[in-house]
């Protein structure tokens, strides 16, 4: 049996329960000693101890302690003295993010799609001296990374206590345009949200906890996921009953691919009451949920799967991300709208995998250019191919929808050399930006693009604003999935607020931009669901990611 130390923490972490643990933790030092003018307890670490119980002990949050020791960021061992600032003087988060003593760091966990970049425009801080401060990231960051931030780029970008405090999330961060011809005859008082998510309660029992509250990476990747998600969910729906909107978000853990825990949570008979299911996440729970929801008429949203066939003959099924299909299609009427004058060039790997892209653009492309009165898009195979179509005259619109990494990073290095007598706008896939061997000069000297279902635009006075809200309620950064948590959330239920539990016959007239997605529904035919077709197209320019013109 684990003791109810660890018991709490699971519960903490699953967001599910509220209760109290009596563990006998570690007790408070008696020995106390004044440095530089405040008083501290000497805490001696003993065996099994950890900076989370340790923490509990005192009443203090982890970063208080680690602020006052930064080597035990990186772990602590029995024998360790660390030193404990007393409750009168204790160092808070929010005192953290006011100080410009810049001896202080303020200490971020890296979070599932952030990066230096991201960061550095959080920030307000240069990569240089990201890395300056944290030799470990040169190579990249690393999902539950921890990372020093200089405190008075905190009190830059920060609002000051009083306006932390009293910040409504309704307005200005996103105060919902009217919406016009709702039902408001048949609209019901109180609605039932369903959240599944893959919290994995059960694997945390296994943790081990000194690492993961140092930074250690321990937590299932996909528990940060959910905790991220709820978080962001949370806020929309606070920003929604300041609107009216009277809802109960009903949790259940869903782990992938436990086929008995599935079945077991399809006879509760609470399913049947929901108004609205949002998630699973991940596509392989999310298929047999969908057809519960279909057989008993319940809308469901797909917060992340970029896979159509999950629409296929149900229209009860919502998809939030486009498929890499959709958002070829979506770059091919940009390059047509924008570039028709110019070259363009797409570029076919000749693996099968990337066949369906290729003529996917082509189609979209050519059929624009027809209509503007241009000449069509030329395709051309592989490097080899690209030789004799280059033109130093115009500007060179080279398309490349493949996925294929090493063909990609082959073909970038051979056409980064035409690059120099020649004018090269690059044009690519998403999936690029996670490939670790793309040199990055390359993607900047030929102001890579790509379509993406998601940007940040952190100098976006509503992003600051949650970025703002999010720490001050959880004390901690939003990452990626907090973001499309709070999107997702508002969006689908002020749509419920608005329209009632019959919303979808809206969703394809109704245009919205969040914090870090866009809503543009479409549907295929009566029988099958909606896919969300809102892209973005960004760039790399000097070496930063921006939304093109």
């Amino acid at each position: 049996m684990r003791s109810n130390s660890i018991v709490a923490f699971i519960v903490f972490l699953c967001l599910l329960l509220v209760t109290n643990c009596y563990a006998q933790g570690p007790k408070k030092s008696r020995k106390v000693e004044t440095l530089d003018g405040k008083k501290f307890y000497m805490h001696t670490v003993e065996k099994g101890q950890t900076l989370y119980a340790i923490a509990r002990a005192y009443e203090l949050k982890v970063n208080d302690i680690v602020i006052e020791n930064p080597t035990s960021i990186d772990g602590i061992k029995p024998g360790q003295v660390l030193k404990i600032p007393f409750p009168k003087e204790k160092v808070q988060i929010a005192d953290v993010l006011t100080k410009s003593d810049s001896s202080k760091f303020y200490f971020h966990q890296v979070q599932q799609g952030e990066t230096l970049y991201s960061l550095s425009k959080a920030y307000s801080i240069s990569i240089d001296k990201m890395k300056e401060l944290n030799p470990d990231v040169k190579e990249g960051l690393k999902l539950g990374q921890t990372i020093r931030i200089p405190s008075d780029r905190i009190k830059a970008n920060s609002l000051s206590k009083s306006e932390t405090k009293e910040m409504s999330l309704v307005s200005p961060l996103h105060e919902p345009k009217p919406i016009l011809g709702a039902d408001t005859s048949k609209k019901m008082n109180h609605f039932n949200i369903g959240l599944f998510l893959p919290f994995r309660c059960a694997e945390t029992i296994d943790l081990d906890i000194d690492n993961l509250v140092n930074g250690g990476g321990e937590l299932p990747g996909k528990s940060t996921v959910a905790i991220q998600f709820y978080h962001g969910m949370q806020l929309a729906m606070d920003s929604l009953s300041k609107l009216g909107l009277e809802a109960k978000i009903h949790v259940y853990d869903m782990d992938e691919g436990d086929s008995m825990q599935f079945q077991n949570l399809l006879k509760n008979p609470e399913l049947l009451s929901l108004n609205i299911m949002i998630g699973p996440l991940y596509t392989s729970d999310f298929v047999p949920l969908s057809k519960f929801a279909r057989e008993n008429k319940i809308f469901i949203v797909s917060p992340l799967s970029q896979q159509n066939k999950i629409l296929f003959n149900n229209p009860y099924v919502s998809k939030v991300t486009a498929s890499v299909t959709t958002q070829t299609e979506q770059m091919a009427k940009y390059v047509a709208q924008k570039y028709k004058e110019e070259r363009i060039i797409v570029v076919n790997s000749g693996k099968s995998k990337d066949a369906l892209l290729v003529k996917s653009f082509m189609i979209e492309a050519n059929e624009a250019m027809k209509r503007a009165g241009a000449d069509s898009v030329m395709e051309v195979r592989g490097f080899g191919g690209i030789g004799n179509f280059i033109q130093s005259s115009k500007t060179n619109i080279v398309v490349v929808p493949s996925a294929d990494k090493a063909f990609v990073t082959d073909f970038i290095t051979k056409l980064n050399t035409l690059r120099e007598k020649n004018s090269i706008l690059l044009f690519g896939l998403d999936c690029w930006t996670g490939f670790d061997n793309l040199d990055l000069d390359y993607l900047s000297n030929m102001q890579f693009h790509y379509p993406s279902s998601t940007y940040v635009d952190y100098d976006n006075a509503q992003v600051k604003n949650f970025i703002h809200a999010y720490a001050s309620h959880y004390i901690s950064d939003p990452g990626t999935f907090a973001f499309e948590g709070y999107d997702v959330g508002f969006y689908y239920l002020n749509m419920l607020r608005t329209y009632g539990i019959n919303f979808q016959n809206k969703l394809g007239g109704s245009r919205q931009k969040g914090l870090q997605t866009g809503f543009d529904f479409y549907q295929v035919s009566s029988e099958s669901g909606f896919e969300n077709k809102a892209v973005f197209m960004l760039m790399y320019r000097d070496y930063k990611l921006v939304k093109a013109d």
